[in-house]
């Protein structure tokens, strides 16, 4: 699971993003309302978190691909599993690497990776 600071901080520093993210939780919601009397409870809800992040994940990548389409800025990521429990996300262009994530699941990883891009962007 996603840590609440680490969406915080998402929310503020990229809001096209969040609002991406949030249509995309809205259209998970209703999807899993309309079938919830299929499944148990709890399994709906174990469900959605594990989607949340797959999407999260997802809208992190586009975002990263998307940056700065020329040659030397545009970005590109790597997930890298460097132990159990432990993932690390860098995100690079072609001069070298931009930022570091670190965290035990790849939405986590890359959405601290994609933060510390974005901070990182804002210093220059």
């Amino acid at each position: 699971m996603i840590p609440a600071d680490l969406l915080d901080k998402l929310r503020e520093k990229d809001p096209e993003l969040w609002d991406k993210l949030q249509e995309q939780f809205e259209k998970l919601k209703a999807y899993q309302e309309d079938r919830v009397y299929e499944v148990d409870v709890i399994a709906t809800f174990e469900c959605l978190l594990q989607m949340s992040g797959w999407i999260l994940q997802g809208l992190l990548q586009e975002a990263i691909r998307a940056h700065r389409p020329d040659y030397i800025g545009t970005w590109f990521y790597n997930l890298e599993y460097v132990e159990v429990g432990r993932i690390e996300a860098k995100i690079f262009n072609r001069a070298g690497i931009i930022s570091e994530g670190v965290a035990d699941t790849e939405a986590e990883a890359l959405c601290r990776a994609y933060l510390d891009a974005i901070q990182t962007e804002d210093k220059t």
